[in-house]
C-alpha cells in the first residue's frame, strides 16, 4: 500500500507518497500538539463544538491556514451506520481528492490489525459508551503545501463497551453506529510553522511514548 499511517493519540494520520519524513513529522506533531491543548481546556466527547473549536484555533496558531473552500462543503448527515468505514467515508463527500479517501480507507485497515495501536486510540478517545474519533488523512499540494483533512466522527454505542469499533482482529459490523460529523481543512505554511516546532515538540515529550504509533501496511 502507498500511504503510511500513525496513531497520534485519539487521531489517525495517514499520507500519501510525496510527503517527506520531515514533513511527516511535522504533521504528526502538530496533530498531537493540538490534542493535547484542546484537550486541556475541554473535554472532547461531551464538548466537542468547543474542543474542536480550540483544536482548530491551536493549528492555526502553529502555522497552519484553514481551507475555508472545505468548511462551506454539503455533506449529507445520516443518523445512523452500520460500520466505521461508512461513516468515516462519508464525512468526506466534499473532496474530490480520491487519495485522501484511499488513504482512511488504509489506516483503518491497517488499525484493524494493530491491538497496541487501538489501546492507544480508544484510550484517548472514549467516555464510557460515547467515543470521539478523528481521521486525517493528509497529501501534497504542489505549490500549496502539505494538506490535511480533519475528519471527525463522535461515535455512541449501543452499550458501554471499551472497544465498539473493533473485536480482536475484526471491525464489528453488527453495531450500528450513531454519529455526529465534524470536519475541517488546512494548509501548512512552512515559514510560520518552523517557529513554533521546538516548542511543539517539548510540548510532546511527556506523553509521546503512548501517544504516537506507526501503523503497518
Amino acid at each position: 500500500m502507498s500511504s503510511r499511517a500513525i496513531i497520534a493519540g485519539g487521531s489517525v494520520v495517514s499520507f500519501v507518497d510525496g510527503i517527506v519524513d520531515q514533513d511527516q513529522t511535522d504533521i504528526m506533531n502538530s496533530i498531537g500538539y493540538a490534542q493535547l491543548m484542546a484537550d486541556r481546556y475541554c473535554d472532547r466527547v461531551t464538548q466537542l463544538t468547543d474542543w474542536f473549536e480550540v483544536f482548530t484555533n491551536v493549528l492555526m496558531d502553529v502555522g497552519w491556514e484553514v481551507d475555508e473552500e472545505i468548511m462551506d462543503a454539503d455533506v449529507v448527515v445520516q443518523n445512523a451506520y452500520d460500520s466505521l468505514e461508512e461513516a468515516a467515508l462519508l464525512n468526506l463527500q466534499g473532496l474530490k481528492q480520491a487519495s485522501l479517501k484511499k488513504g482512511i480507507r488504509e489506516s483503518i485497515e491497517a488499525l484493524r490489525l494493530d491491538s497496541i495501536a487501538q489501546q492507544i486510540f480508544e484510550g484517548h478517545s472514549r467516555s464510557g459508551n460515547i467515543a470521539y474519533y478523528q481521521f486525517v488523512p493528509c497529501e501534497p499540494r504542489k505549490e500549496l503545501g502539505n494538506y490535511i483533512y480533519v475528519s471527525g466522527l463522535r461515535v455512541t454505542s449501543r452499550r458501554n463497551v471499551k472497544n465498539i469499533l473493533f473485536n480482536g482482529r475484526v471491525l464489528r459490523e453488527t453495531d450500528v453506529l450513531d454519529t455526529q460529523l465534524i470536519w475541517a481543512g488546512f494548509y501548512l505554511k512552512r515559514e510560520h510553522y518552523d517557529s513554533h516546532r521546538a516548542n511543539t515538540v517539548k510540548e510532546l515529550a511527556s506523553v509521546r511514548e503512548n501517544f504516537f504509533r506507526k501503523l503497518k501496511h
